[in-house]
């Protein structure tokens, strides 16, 4: 099995239906490019059972790449290992010709209390599935968002005041 059309800087979530050892996991899981040239990842525990996998550079478009599971290499947190069985998962990413972007002028009529971030999303309305892209902004102006995939997008906005990373009800932007 094999999966097309991955972006360019993924985020790859691996889950386990176990708890493991979170220092188990050096060298467990690896990426490579389909002539088998190491991708340098960074590698983050989500919680007990769960893996965030980044290529630290973003991977080439159009290219074929594995990452690997070595299962033989996890503990439990009882120091039990893992079988010894290695999963592997298949990729190519993106062509970016089917990328696009979205330029443009965000404004806020509120000009006394312009204190937070600015918070700007461009949601596919056509792709329900996709995650938004975010920008976050120290100010109104201009804003750009590259390489996103071509679609139909609505865009929404809020100002952070609080700081807490979160739209609250308010007056809209």
């Amino acid at each position: 099995d094999s999966a097309r059309g991955i972006v360019f800087q993924p985020d790859i979530q691996l889950s386990f239906s176990t708890a493991l050892e979170r220092g188990s996991a050096a060298g467990a899981v690896t990426m490579s490019t389909n002539a088998g040239v190491d991708v340098p990842v960074r590698t983050q525990w989500l919680n007990d059972a769960a893996i965030l996998l980044q290529p630290v550079q973003p991977l080439a478009p159009k290219s074929w790449y594995t990452v690997r599971i070595d299962g033989g290499k996890f503990r439990d947190p009882f120091g039990n290992r893992g079988r010894d069985t290695a999963r592997v998962l298949v990729f190519e990413t993106m062509d970016p010709e089917l990328l696009s972007g979205i330029e443009g002028r965000i404004g806020d009529e509120n000009m006394t209390d312009t204190s937070g971030m600015l918070h700007l999303f461009a949601e596919n309305v056509t792709k329900k599935d996709l995650k938004p892209y975010h920008r976050i902004l120290s100010e109104a102006g201009r804003f750009e968002f590259h390489d996103i995939l071509e679609g139909q997008y609505l865009l929404h906005a809020y100002r952070d005041r609080n700081g807490n990373q979160r739209y609250d009800a308010g007056s809209p932007i």
